[in-house]
């Protein structure tokens, strides 16, 4: 199975990327179980009978992806109808008819909780003036763990079944994320803000925090595709003024990592930044890039810096006569197998239009 190929493909290739030693010596197949909807990939997670949430309204239809056997290398895909987990907000976790004790959360949300604490942290948020936000913490290894700088407080806020005082994050808008006072460790994020990053002690690969200082990130649907192929940017903030003017290109990476990459001399020009982009992906060499934000009038409130990282996207090729398409997982901070759900998912999607459109394939 085509399907089967790229996902085997992208596994030994990702763990290849995200370790510093040696790629393993067989690839793996993702055992996991994945939920793509409305242009975001969920990963499913059991929760405990005592945490049970009621499917709540329906939100839509979504495509599930799971394994139909232990090593997940055989795997089916099935539409769902897609609800809200109870009161959580779905840009945190959804539900899926018929899958009780299971809740698809998306990206980092509560990522470095111990399991017993996730529900917890999943269902009941930080409630600050009004508005909800979702704790995620830096992982406890390796160490030391990282620390957030907290500055002037913000008043107290819900948390759990009691209280607690919040403080701005340094560098970073309370629209966005805050701290708790005591809980150096952990930031609490806003509904749709930086959906995939995920904090990490090694400053490299720290995407999270980058993502809440940078004054816009964009998140793509889908993932990753081939040039020529069409993908949309969104914001996942309002605009600031100050970004009136600004572009965006594409940089080819050389680590995973949402990063600025130092050599700039073969950048991809996208267009100029809005809140929503429909984009032709250009011919550029499979590949990782990072999606880069030019903005000169920037610098009198971020320290000087003008050109920023704003979120990866993966391009690969398609070669004619070939049973296998190369995939090259990009630095999300979400599990890597989320992207090769979501690039098989896409890529089967074209191939069958494709297939409508100039009758059956050969193989």
């Amino acid at each position: 199975m085509r399907s089967l190929q790229i996902l085997v493909a992208l596994a030994a290739l990702s763990a290849a990327l995200a370790s510093a030693g040696p790629a393993p010596a067989a690839p793996s197949c993702p055992t996991q179980t994945f939920l793509s909807f409305e242009g975001l990939v969920y990963a499913a997670e059991r929760v405990p009978a005592s945490a049970a949430v009621a499917p709540g309204a329906r939100l839509g239809t979504g495509t599930l992806d799971e394994p139909v056997e232990a090593s997940g290398c055989r795997r089916r895909q099935e539409s769902v109808s897609v609800r809200r987990g109870g009161e959580i907000d779905p840009s945190v976790a959804v539900a899926a008819e018929g899958r009780p004790l299971t809740l698809f959360v998306l990206g980092g949300r509560c990522a470095g909780y111990p399991e017993e604490e996730r529900a917890e942290c999943l269902m009941r948020p930080l409630v600050l003036d009004g508005r909800r936000y979702t704790g995620t913490r830096y992982p406890a290894e390796p160490r030391p763990r990282r620390r957030l700088q907290l500055g002037e407080q913000l008043g107290p806020a819900e948390l759990g079944s009691g209280t607690a005082e919040t403080a701005r994050i340094e560098g970073v808008d309370p629209a966005l994320a805050v701290g708790v006072i005591g809980r150096p460790s952990e930031a609490f994020v806003a509904p749709g803000v930086c959906p995939y990053e995920r904090f990490e002690n090694r400053s490299a690969q720290d995407d999270l925090l980058r993502c809440l200082r940078s004054p816009v990130w964009l998140f793509f649907d889908p993932l990753g595709g081939a040039a020529g192929s069409e993908i949309v940017a969104t914001a996942d903030r309002p605009l600031r003024p100050e970004l009136a003017g600004a572009t965006v290109s594409l940089v080819r990476l050389a680590v995973v990592a949402d990063v600025v990459p130092p050599d700039r001399s073969r950048a991809a020009p996208l267009g100029p930044l809005e809140a929503t982009m429909r984009l032709t992906l250009p011919d550029l060499p499979e590949g990782l890039y990072e999606a880069v934000v030019s903005c000169r009038r920037c610098g009198p409130l971020y320290g000087g810096r003008t050109v920023f990282p704003a979120g990866s996207v993966s391009l690969f090729e398609e070669r004619e006569g070939s049973t296998s398409i190369r995939f090259v997982s990009i630095g999300l901070g979400i599990a890597v197998f989320a992207l090769a759900i979501a690039s098989v998912v896409v890529f089967l999607r074209g191939r069958r239009r494709r297939s409508r459109e100039a009758g059956p394939a050969g193989s």
